[in-house]
């Protein structure tokens, strides 16, 4: 069976996965747009995390099938760490909550959700990997994944990168689960492929038109301390900068675009008014895509809820994306508040990198990345400055009023800013 993808072109289903994509835990994805409000600025970015999921197994097999002829391994072991990996791919969003990340605050307490210790270690709040990992290991889409030979626990240890059971993914004495987390979750790897090229596509922006065949031809398999990690050819590296430089990018102008962010500040504040609890149930987990949320906002007269709605958005003030601004703009808009006036300040932040080695942790440090240059494998970090020339945090910081106010709030902090 082939899926016409426009990104990929036709993606092929394996026949036992295909009653995995037709389960209704995975047909739920269909109803959860990529972008969440993100079709406000860019109205051709209707597309759904079904869709970037059946692309990310794609990239994700296509990075597998790269490397797997230089794994030290038996046909039968590759068979299974491809079946693996692919279901890691597809499956790798399937807890994700409706519209947006802003939802997370919704999702049930992580106890309810019953998950063995080691996906809970240094856990607080509940976030849509760890129900990812619930659908997996415990729904009646679990006996579908095992009646494909494969082993669920096996498919979110690798969405994760929790060696659990121990030593599930190590043969003749070599470690093969950073490799095959990182080609679903690293610096450069088939979720982050898929989502730069579809949103570009969808979107119309053109920072996420990236080399992606260039760059999984380049791919290889690094050994390390009995570990095996992902490789890249020291040819392909401007290629690679390139990729975590569109990345930057889009998150700057695409997914930082002004009314994506206050959507999301106003659902905030409607769940802050209003909280959500989102069921642990996977039986009822279903039933809550983008329409369930609509349809309660649709039906409040919460007027952060009416806003959304009608999509009368709070307008946008000042924006700064270069230095941070001295004056406190809190202060002004709390000053503006009392008088009636409804006013945001939103600080949306973001870094080139989160496993840059100046902030790693034990875990990051673990799936780091290697470029090969003349057989020599080296540090990703270390072979190019890129991450130390960006390594700092960019904030993109708005103030938002409604459009009674705006005009005069507008003239107060140009004149404050001037001082």
């Amino acid at each position: 069976m082939e899926i016409r993808d426009p990104v990929h072109g036709a993606i092929v289903i394996e026949p036992q996965e295909r009653t995995i994509i037709d389960h209704p835990i995975v047909q739920r994805l269909r109803r959860i747009k990529q972008l969440g409000f993100g079709d406000l600025a860019f109205p051709g970015a209707t597309h759904t995390r079904f869709l970037h999921s059946l692309g990310t197994m794609e990239v994700a097999t296509r990075f597998f099938d790269t490397i797997s002829p230089r794994l030290d391994l038996q046909t039968g072991k590759k068979q299974e760490f491809r079946r693996i990996v692919r279901l890691a791919g597809l499956l790798h969003d399937l807890g994700h909550p409706p519209l947006s990340h802003t939802t997370e605050a919704a999702l049930a307490p992580l106890p309810e959700l019953g998950l063995p210790a080691p996906f809970t270690a240094d856990h607080g709040q509940t976030t849509h990997e760890d129900m990812t990992v619930k659908l997996i290991i415990a729904s009646t889409l679990t006996d579908l994944i095992q009646q494909a030979d494969v082993n669920p626990v096996s498919v979110a240890a690798v969405i994760r990168g929790i060696d659990y059971p121990a030593g599930k993914f190590t043969v003749n004495n070599v470690d093969y689960l950073p490799v095959l987390h990182q080609i679903i979750s690293s610096e450069m790897d088939a979720d982050r492929m898929d989502y730069l090229l579809r949103d570009s596509f969808f979107t119309g922006a053109k920072y996420g038109q990236i080399d992606i065949s260039w760059l999984i031809s380049n791919l290889q398999p690094i050994i390390r301390n009995n570990r095996c990690f992902l490789g890249l050819d020291s040819r392909a590296v401007f290629a690679f900068e390139d990729f975590l430089l569109s990345r930057y990018h889009m998150f700057l102008m695409v997914y930082f675009h002004h009314k994506s962010v206050i959507m999301h500040r106003m659902l905030k504040r409607f769940f802050d008014e209003h909280p959500l609890h989102l069921p642990a149930d996977p039986a009822e987990y279903i039933a809550c895509d983008d329409r369930f949320l609509l349809d309660l906002l649709a039906k409040s007269s919460d007027p952060w809820a009416r806003r959304i709605t009608n999509n009368n958005l709070l307008k946008t003030v000042v924006e700064f994306r270069g230095p941070n601004p001295e004056i406190d703009l809190e202060v002004i808009a709390q000053k503006w508040r009392n008088q009636g006036a409804v006013v945001e300040v939103v600080d949306s932040r973001f870094e080139l990198s989160k496993y840059y080695s100046a902030k790693k942790t034990q875990d990051t440090q673990a799936m780091t990345m290697f470029i090969v240059e003349a057989s020599m494998p080296v540090e990703i970090e270390k072979y190019t400055d890129l991450f130390l020339r960006y390594s700092k945090e960019r904030h993109v910081i708005r103030v938002y009023a409604d459009a009674v106010h705006r005009d005069t709030i507008t003239k107060e902090l140009k004149e404050a800013i001037k001082k």
